[in-house]
């Protein structure tokens, strides 16, 4: 990983070792506390960003050890005066094989403000994606089960995406989505597979095998979101996504339903409004808001219907 300027390792020990360069030379910076005999071996590691200050991220075992220091910060000072390491548990059995964060760069700030935030964790449970919004919080979502069979291989390696987590297998390589975790795609890969790796500074994905290597491109991997985030009903983060009129016309209608069916009128007439669209039209919708007036429950404040005619009109 990389801090600032400087170059930080873990060891199969749970041993930090940093450097002034990628090229050394290395010195023993600390071992990673660990309440077990055994020490496991540091699996990953990650710089981001934070409150003004830089968070170095050692996962090792089932706990991921978070360590700040000033973003200005010149030397391995900090190590010496004994730093504060934050542990946080993870919800997994067994020790954790990758730490990935999506954006970073190699300044160890990550590329986007919308997506610094953003970490999955490789497990033999699954894959585990969420949020980290502060030094002394991790949101972890459910694990994404692997598709694979209870006698197949688990995943040699991950690589986090925008929207997917890309799973490396000995025959393949696997897309996941992380929003629906549904597996989207799964490329062959012919030859013995080495690794899969993104680059930080540009953000594509190679795959390395013994004879060949592949460049990955996912460029275009939003296209399909908006579908799947309207099937999990998340419209907010659906209508950005949408590229076409008939999209959002989707949308604004499974909204308007939504709306109109948990007697939110207003709301569901403003949708409806909304919707270039045909079907359905502008007096299909108002001869449904005008059926209101005859259901059970009217109270005495009038037409349960002109309000949200109003605001169909209006919209």
């Amino acid at each position: 990983a990389r801090c600032g300027t400087r170059t930080v390792i873990g060891s199969d020990t749970g041993i930090l070792f940093g450097a002034e360069s990628p090229l050394g030379p290395f010195s023993k910076l600390m071992e990673i506390p660990q309440r077990q005999k055994r020490r496991s071996p540091i699996s990953g590691l990650a710089t981001i960003e934070k409150e003004g200050e830089l968070v170095l991220m050692a996962l090792c075992g089932t706990c991921l050890h978070c360590f700040s220091m000033p973003r200005r910060e010149k030397s391995w000072a900090w190590f010496d005066d004994g730093v504060q390491v934050r542990p946080i548990e993870l919800p997994i059995e067994q020790d954790a094989a990758q730490l990935q964060l999506f954006g970073e760069s190699p300044a160890g700030a990550c590329r986007a403000a919308e997506d610094n935030s953003r970490v999955a964790v490789l497990s033999t449970s699954g894959v585990f994606c969420g949020e980290f919004p502060g030094l002394e919080q991790l949101q972890l979502g459910p694990p994404i089960p692997f598709s694979c069979g209870s006698d197949d291989p688990l995943p040699m390696c991950m690589a986090l995406m925008r929207y997917h987590v890309a799973l490396l297998l000995p025959t393949k390589v696997q897309f996941v989505n992380t929003v629906s975790k549904e597996v989207v795609l799964e490329v062959p890969v012919e030859g013995t597979v080495l690794g899969l790796n993104r680059d930080l500074v540009e953000g594509r994905l190679f795959l390395l095998t013994d004879d060949d290597m592949y460049e990955i491109d996912y460029s275009d991997e939003d296209r399909n979101m908006w579908r799947v985030y309207l099937a999990q009903g998340m419209y907010s983060q659906a209508l950005p996504l949408c590229r076409t009129a008939e999209q959002r016309n989707a949308v604004y209608l499974r909204q308007a339903e939504q709306a109109f069916d948990e007697e939110q009128f207003e709301e569901s007439a403003r949708l409806f409004g909304k919707v270039t669209s045909s079907p359905p039209s502008f007096d299909e919708v108002a001869a449904r808001f005008l059926g209101l007036d005859g259901t059970a429950g009217m109270t005495g404040e009038g037409s349960r219907s002109k309000r949200p005619i109003r605001a169909l009109l209006e919209s």
